[in-house]
């Protein structure tokens, strides 16, 4: 029964910690288009936006990625043979590119806390993308584990999601804005 309680604490932090990069993801293309404009009511936005992803940052992104971890080792020590299934090899795989993800945004956090920006918005894009595209792979993955093509579904839904994503943001490129 404890490997259960473990489980849905461990969803639940890594649901959040998602939710955090995400969420983040998005506020730094808003930061991109506060540093960016001319307008001063986009500067008291900018520090606004500042206060608003540090929070995010420090106490849900970071937290909810270490509470993740603790209970995920947690259940591995109570069903160690989990560790021979494909699907629990591809999913280390998978977190440790996520972590690498988590690295860079931090580095993105760090950069726009010192008011510079060193990425284009379409970059901050991608990244915000990325985001989406690991949620969705992840849940593909843990839903779709014991079945047979969970493979598929881990690979081939977050490239469906990220082709439309590209689309979208491509035909919002060619609009023309309005004031």
């Amino acid at each position: 029964m404890l490997y259960y309680y473990l489980k849905t604490f461990h969803f639940l932090f890594a649901m959040t910690w998602f939710a955090g990069l995400i969420a983040s993801g998005r506020l730094f293309v808003y930061q991109w288009e506060a540093l960016n404009d001319v307008d001063p009511s986009k500067s008291i936005l900018g520090a606004h936006l500042k206060k608003l992803v540090k929070r995010i940052w420090y106490y849900v992104t970071w937290p909810s990625m270490l509470l993740s971890f603790f209970f995920a080792f947690w259940m591995i020590q109570l069903r160690l043979y989990h560790m021979a299934d494909s699907w629990m090899q591809v999913k280390i795989v998978m977190v440790i590119f996520l972590v690498a993800y988590q690295i860079k945004c931090h580095m993105i956090f760090k950069a726009f806390q010192c008011d510079e920006q060193k990425q284009s918005r379409r970059f901050l894009h991608y990244v915000n993308i990325t985001a989406l595209a690991f949620f969705v792979a992840f849940i593909f993955l843990m839903v779709l584990k014991d079945a047979l093509n969970w493979m598929y579904g881990t690979i081939i839904a977050p490239s469906v999601v990220i082709a439309i994503a590209l689309l979208l943001a491509q035909l919002r490129g060619k609009k023309p804005r309005t004031p």
